[in-house]
């Protein structure tokens, strides 16, 4: 691989972050090469392309987080200082009512999206919610109106932000409906909340970050599967077609593979945790917990694919279906 191949193939796997941001990481990547002793050196210390825009991804991902998160602090403080403003003005009666509004749900709106052109991307940045994401005949969400859609060429972003208030409705289920074979990528951010994916063949990436609540991702197949928890759950199960990336800070992921996939190694580091793998063949079954940096063939294939696996003080643990389907 050469510095110019590198290159394509980061910037190919940052074309779905804001432009701002990939021409940052692109500029740093390009310094860095620049001030390396040779190409290869750069090269090799850097590792896969991917690898590395998982890394940025994820990072941020995890920033974008901690602002939304400080905002909301922020807000949630202004509407207690508005609240004891009321309380004093207010009868007990007229605050009650209030109270009672602002712990309803939104009414969910039934949209057919409709797009005239394919979507080649599917982009979800969830404050707080219950989301499914299902197979169907057409584009259909049916959501309340915190939730917005904004759609540029074959990019779809769907996004719902969390109202605060004592005139604020709580956001209610966020459903989407997905005609099969529409979408190459599909990236999911949700900071809370409930999330359920199920039955989807994504050609190039599937990535889920999941902030707080928990997320089952069932019958998944792609090339590229990229999961993230922060304190929130993860179950996988499905096939990843090339490779994996998988970062558990404090909380859960259980990826359960299909003998679909090409995975034959999994690599990372434990933290300060133990990473579980379990091969489950034919004839015996497998059990090894991976601690500290690791590097671990799959018994009883002669795949190449990897699975990187990195854990903070979390739990994931590994089930490899050798002779079935999931």
């Amino acid at each position: 691989m050469t510095r110019a191949e590198y290159l394509h193939r980061l910037e190919q796997a940052l074309r779905d972050m804001p432009e701002e941001e990939r021409r940052r990481a692109m500029e740093y990547y390009e310094n860095y090469f620049e001030e390396a002793d040779s190409e290869q050196a750069a090269l090799d210390a850097l590792g896969a392309p991917e690898k590395a825009a998982a890394d940025i991804l994820r990072d941020f991902q995890t920033t974008a987080e901690a602002h939304r998160q400080k905002r909301k602090t922020k807000r949630r403080r202004n509407c207690l200082i508005a609240g004891l403003l009321a309380a004093v003005v207010c009868c007990s009666g007229a605050v009650a009512a209030h109270y009672t509004i602002s712990n309803k749900q939104e009414i969910p709106e039934i949209v057919d999206l409709a797009p005239e052109q394919e979507i080649r991307s599917l982009n979800l940045e969830i404050d707080g919610s219950q989301v499914a994401i299902l197979k169907g005949d057409q584009w259909q969400l049916a959501a309340g109106k915190s939730t917005t859609v904004d759609l540029h060429g074959s990019y779809l972003y769907i996004g719902q932000k969390d109202k605060t208030g004592l005139f604020q409705r709580q956001p209610g289920q966020i459903i989407l409906t997905v005609p099969p074979g529409e979408v190459n990528v599909m990236n999911i951010s949700v900071a809370t909340g409930n999330l359920n994916v199920e039955h989807f063949t994504i050609p190039e990436r599937f990535s889920c970050n999941m902030g707080t609540g928990s997320a089952v991702l069932n019958d998944i197949t792609s090339e590229q599967v990229v999961l993230y928890a922060d304190a929130g759950e993860i179950i996988w199960n499905g096939t990843m077609a090339k490779e994996g990336f998988v970062n558990c800070n404090t909380g859960s992921i259980d990826v359960n593979l299909g003998n679909g996939s090409v995975i034959g190694c999994i690599t990372g580091d434990a933290g300060d945790s133990r990473i579980s793998v379990e091969t489950d063949g034919a004839d015996s079954v497998e059990a090894v917990n991976l601690t500290e940096a690791f590097a671990y063939p799959i018994p009883g294939t002669t795949q190449t694919g990897k699975l990187d696996v990195t854990c903070n003080t979390g739990k994931v643990s590994v089930k490899v279906q050798m002779g079935e389907d999931v």
